[in-house]
């Protein structure tokens, strides 16, 4: 067992951005059950391959696991780099905890995405997901939540989607340049 010991406070530390990573990487053997839900999950590894979240996710997370814990006999690179796109595929960003943080809800990631979306997301005080229904939803509908900011312009969130989620998004929303007539990421109001 290695200690670290982080004795410059000004910077971030490189352990930072491992320690998830190193913690998902041992419930292989400490949480079988949970290693399994995980390993369910979409971690798009041929997308991510060669972009450039994952040239930095091999520097500074694999291989620096690798050279600085010696983990190199348990964990290959790619089964590294695959739980790094678990993570940045399934994660949510939760604000109301301190500190804020990313958690995987693994019922809550199968929701699928629509910038018009069916359900709305919101997190308590301890980190739990609360999926609420946003409009009234039918029996045989997809239950959908926004990936994005939905107060976001549509270029952004579908550049946001194709690097963090890797797919483009076609919702009617995405597909509607009015934006169903809200002009939401008009340049200039019409001056109604």
């Amino acid at each position: 067992m290695r200690i670290v010991r982080i004795s410059q406070f000004i910077s971030p530390h490189p352990s930072y951005e491992c320690i998830t990573p190193l913690r998902i990487c041992y419930q292989r053997e400490a949480n079988p059950a949970l290693w399994k839900k995980l390993n369910e999950l979409e971690s798009h590894s041929d997308a991510r391959a060669n972009s450039m979240k994952q040239l930095a996710d091999t520097k500074s997370i694999a291989e620096f696991l690798h050279r600085f814990y010696n983990i190199d006999k348990d964990f290959s690179i790619d089964e590294i780099l695959r739980i790094c796109g678990l993570l940045e595929v399934n994660g949510h960003e939760v604000p109301t905890t301190e500190p804020a943080h990313v958690a995987i809800y693994s019922t809550a990631s199968m929701l699928e995405h629509n910038c018009y979306a069916n359900c709305s997301k919101s997190f308590s005080s301890e980190g739990d997901i609360i999926i609420h229904a946003a409009v009234p939803i039918k029996r045989g509908d997809h239950l959908s939540i926004c990936y994005t900011d939905a107060l976001w312009s549509t270029s952004t969130r579908r550049q946001h989607l194709i690097e963090t989620k890797f797919f483009s998004c076609c919702c009617k929303r995405c597909s509607d340049v009015t934006e169903f007539n809200t002009y939401f990421s008009a340049i200039k109001c019409l001056g109604l």
